[in-house]
């Protein structure tokens, strides 16, 4: 799926049902690779996330930067934070519980 960025107010992440609402002379079958993008809107060119460290770190998407004249998806690494931890514990704890409920017994 396709995700804009509103050039006048840099609203992100904007998709093409948010642009059908302000020009609804756009076609339901103009979708894709045929949706013809007003000029107000820009393309925001997707990227993958950085390499983290999944279990202490986070990516998250940021706005977009423009990168050689393209709007380009951004991403911010940051270490979980306590909280967080405590909560990914208790949940792989709940998943083991569950799991070991699920595995067949060894004779």
């Amino acid at each position: 799926m396709s995700t804009y960025i509103k050039l006048s107010t840099l609203e992100y992440p904007r998709h093409e049902g948010d642009i059908r609402i302000e020009h609804p002379e756009i076609q339901e079958s103009q979708t894709g690779d045929t949706f013809p993008c007003p000029s107000t809107y820009a393309l925001v060119v997707p990227t993958t996330a950085p390499a983290f460290d999944e279990a202490t770190q986070i990516a998250q998407p940021q706005a977009p930067v423009q990168v050689d004249g393209v709007w380009t998806q951004q991403w911010l690494v940051r270490s979980l934070t306590t909280q967080e931890l405590d909560a990914r514990a208790l949940q792989l704890a709940e998943i083991e519980k569950i799991r070991q409920q699920y595995e067949p017994t060894q004779p």
